[in-house]
């Protein structure tokens, strides 16, 4: 497919779209990095879109719900557009773990033979008081 031909399906496709739907595609590098946390500003986004002029098709302003939704419907077609137009990132190299610090004191257990019958211990000379 040439790209005078996928243009034309876009534009094709972007008039069948809601008006949230083209202004949030319009606006979407400047909505994604506010979106992007784990409290997005749902309501503010649909009070921007409102002050744009965006109404839904009961002409009524958009809610936080309707951006939130719409704004999926955005990402996920962003996705497949990616998928599609760009080859299959290479699969991640496994990379070798360090090895770990060599031990600075390590234990060792050690097996002490004795006779019982030895009384060398006992046979030192007695402390002489000076």
């Amino acid at each position: 497919m040439t790209a005078e031909v996928r243009k034309r399906l876009a534009e094709i496709r972007m008039k069948s779209r809601t008006a949230l739907y083209r202004w949030l595609w319009e606006n979407r590098d400047e909505i994604a990095p506010m979106v992007s946390g784990k409290r997005a500003p749902w309501t503010a986004l649909a009070k921007l879109a409102a002050d744009s002029g965006i109404r839904t098709g009961r002409d009524t302003l958009p809610t936080k719900q309707m951006v939130h939704r719409t704004w999926q419907a955005v990402r996920r077609d962003l996705a497949d557009m990616g998928a599609t137009s760009q080859p299959t990132p290479a699969q991640p190299v496994a990379v070798p773990r360090a090895a770990p610090p060599p031990a600075q004191h390590r234990r060792i257990a050690v097996e002490i033979e004795t006779d019982p019958d030895d009384d060398s211990e006992f046979d030192r000379p007695a402390r002489v008081p000076t």
